[in-house]
């Protein structure tokens, strides 16, 4: 029964993920690992390397928490698929010359899914399964703008009844900030780690490995339109093509409200476009991307010595799918 239930999560938490073609699609364990909660990043393609992202760079790019100056909270929801939901909390706090500390947890869970056995016929039991992602972040200001981070997590995977996996993680990152922080690049290495606990001795030799990715960005806030900035993330993971990540994000009015658009697709998907354009398409081909369209707005709203920064965005997704929403909020007090 094991064994069905993971292929299942597996499957949901892929197609979620996008890696439906690649040739290692369905190789990593726990592939929630690369699952995003931060509103903001959604609703700008996913972007995250080389973003000013506070608090949520603890999920993405740890190097982020080196540059706020004060101590900051962090909620987020967002509900992945049927039953399928995501949630996340952390909290980071500035030691002045030696860096920032910042704590976070993930929490996934799949709904109740009733057991079936190798025929497909119903056991009458019900399994609650979920999964919980926890780290403790360290980022410093190493010279003038330029800021390196790190994040240690452990990870632990619960397909309920005893069947259970865990794992040790760490994500490093980079950012260097220019011109006041209107140009900002970044690097992040993602998911270097190992699984220390499998589900079963069947599954301690499979040829599984933790979904390591490696992320390069950048963002840019122009000096002739100071209200719009772009971003770009190229993305490459073990069991991924390369992807593009794209995002806008608008001042409307002052530094207090943003609306936001961003658009991801893969090197497959790219490569399929310049296939249709010379009149050879690949009849087989389905779209890499699960989830390529995203839209969002977010706030800032100075409060008395408190400055709240809600999010929200709306996933558009392929395949007649229906849309999902994903809402954030920063509090730095």
């Amino acid at each position: 029964m094991s064994g069905i239930l993971k292929a299942c999560i597996a499957s949901v938490i892929g197609a979620a993920l996008a890696c439906a073609q690649h040739e290692r699609a369905g190789t990593s364990v726990f592939p929630f690992l690369n699952l995003g909660v931060d509103a903001r990043a959604l609703a700008m393609g996913d972007v995250s390397a080389g973003m000013a992202n506070d608090l949520y760079g603890s999920q993405c790019n740890p190097a982020a928490l080196a540059y706020p100056q004060r101590m900051q909270a962090m909620l987020a929801y967002r509900p992945i698929m049927l039953d399928v939901r995501a949630g996340a909390l952390g909290f980071s706090k500035p030691m002045g010359t030696r860096g920032t500390l910042g704590a976070h947890l993930l929490y996934l869970s799949y709904g109740l899914i009733e057991g079936v056995d190798e025929q497909n016929k119903s056991t009458n039991v019900m399994w609650s399964p979920y999964s919980l992602v926890g780290g403790f972040s360290w980022a410093r200001l190493m010279v003038s703008d330029l800021a390196l981070g790190l994040t240690l997590k452990g990870i632990y995977d619960n397909l309920d009844h005893g069947n259970t996996a865990d794992g040790v993680a760490a994500d490093l990152g980079m950012q260097y900030r220019m011109l006041s922080s209107r140009l900002i690049y970044g690097v992040v290495l993602r998911n270097m780690g190992f699984v220390r606990k499998w589900y079963s001795e069947n599954d301690a030799g499979r040829d599984m490995l933790l979904p390591f990715a490696a992320l390069a960005g950048i963002s840019y806030l122009p000096y002739s339109l100071p209200s719009l900035r772009v971003a770009l993330d190229l993305e490459k993971s073990v069991d991924d093509y390369l992807n593009y990540k794209t995002g806008l994000e608008v001042a409307l009015y002052k530094r207090y409200l943003f609306a936001r658009l961003g658009f991801r697709f893969s090197h497959r998907d790219l490569r399929e476009v310049f296939r249709i354009l010379r009149s050879v398409s690949d009849d087989t081909y389905q779209k890499t991307n699960w989830a390529s369209l995203v839209l969002g707005v977010g706030v800032d709203a100075p409060v008395s010595t408190t400055d709240v920064k809600i999010d929200a965005a709306l996933v558009l997704h392929t395949e007649g799918l229906p849309p999902t929403p994903a809402v954030s909020a920063v509090v730095g007090f």
